[in-house]
Parts: structure tokens; sequence; C-alpha cells
């Protein structure tokens, strides 16, 4: 089941990829998204329209926003998704580069809560693997 696990957190990148719009459909009703300690925001974001609040805030502030997944981790019912977020800046057109690691834990086939991290090591604890995990 947790291969897929990872086939759900993969397909909801891949929609957002394709079209710009979160996939909702791989999100429990009830999803919680809790930002990275280090973001000036701390937040959690409840449901799928917390979900697409999320996305609706970084647009106010990033033109050409995308999302680039380079790494995905099986931790049963935990998957870590190693991702790159680029973006150019709305007011100050400087270009905008950053990785994370989202931490998602799946329950009924749907994504129930996402942790974001900085720390890679950080995300793969959360996730019950060892720091360095491959």
């Amino acid at each position: 089941m947790s291969s897929d696990n990872v086939e759900l957190v993969r397909r909801g990148y891949e929609h957002f990829a394709r079209t710009g719009e979160t996939d909702d459909s791989v999100y429990s009703p009830d999803v919680e998204w809790h930002s990275a300690a280090e973001d000036p925001g701390l937040e959690v974001f409840r449901g799928v329209e917390g979900v697409n609040q999320l996305i609706a805030e970084v647009r106010d502030s990033l033109d050409d926003y995308r999302t680039e997944p380079f790494e995905f981790l099986d931790a049963g019912e935990w998957v870590v998704a190693g991702l790159v977020h680029r973006g150019r800046g709305k007011e100050s057109g400087v270009e905008v580069e950053m990785r994370e690691w989202n931490v998602f834990l799946i329950r009924e086939g749907k994504i129930a809560t996402v942790h974001e991290y900085r720390d890679r090591d950080r995300a793969l604890r959360a996730a019950g693997l060892p720091a360095g995990a491959n």
C-alpha cells in the first residue's frame, strides 16, 4: 500500500505542474497543511480550501510560481517529498528558489496532513526515517 501513497503524492505534484492548480481529489476534506516553522507567517491551513488558500498566498507574492519535486521517499503511511519552489518576486522581479521537504501522512487513500521542513534530516525524522535515508 505504501507505494500507492508515493504515487498519490506524485500525482498531486504532476497535476499542479500541468495545470497550476491543486488536485483536490488527493486530499482528505479535513486535511491540515502546516507551514514550516521558519515561515514568517507560521500557519496551519485547514481543509482543501486551506490548501488552495496557501497556493493563492504564494501566488500573491510570486510570478511564474512552480514546484519541482526531486525525490520521493516511502515511509509506510508517510511520504517525504523533496521539492524546489521557484518563482519571481512580484514587486522586486528577483528570481527566487527555495528547497523544502514536505512530509505527508496518508489515511484511507488521501493526504491527511502535510508538514513543511527546510531541513531534510528533520523531515526524515518526522516520517520515522533515519537521517540521511535514501
